[in-house]
């Protein structure tokens, strides 16, 4: 009885095996992603965001009326720029079609960086937000990062074969 039950689990795996893969050598490859995996790391990203936007808060001891307001000035941010961030997301399906154009190109770099002025335009009205100890964590903080980030630097250049 024990012999018949292990025989037909193993025949089973090996049937469920062969399936999978016949399944897999059918799928076609596509090099484009699909709009569901764009979507689930999209809500990842956002997921993210989130949790640090709220331990940094934590971190500096933010006030209740300090993180309304982060809160509107991000709001406000996200609308002044949501045309701007669609224009880029349908510049980016294009790309990814292989159907852009260097005036699409050339669109999508400004567009980059408007955003790019617009973030750090809401950095600035964030960092105006902060007491002066708040500002001061966010300058250790900062330190600390740049060190971190050298000293891996370092680290890899030392592990790295020389070049030639």
């Amino acid at each position: 009885m024990f012999k018949k039950l292990v025989v037909t689990g193993f025949v089973f795996a090996a049937l469920a095996t062969s399936v999978l893969a016949q399944e897999a050598a059918q799928a076609p490859a596509s090099p484009v992603p699909s709009r569901v995996n764009d979507q689930r790391q999209g809500h990842f990203r956002k997921r993210l965001a989130r949790q640090l936007v709220h331990r940094n808060a934590n971190r500096l001891g933010l006030t209740d009326e300090q993180r309304t307001q982060r809160q509107a000035l991000r709001q406000k941010h996200l609308t002044a720029t949501k045309s701007q961030r669609e224009e880029m997301m349908r510049l980016r399906e294009k790309r990814i079609a292989g159907t852009v154009s260097t005036e699409d190109q050339a669109r999508a770099r400004q567009l980059h960086q408007e955003l790019r002025n617009s973030m750090m335009e809401m950095r600035k009205e964030n960092y105006s937000l902060l007491t002066t100890e708040q500002r001061s964590r966010v300058e250790a903080v900062r330190e600390q990062r740049q060190q971190k980030r050298t000293e891996m630097l370092r680290r890899r250049q030392e592990l790295s074969p020389p070049k030639n």
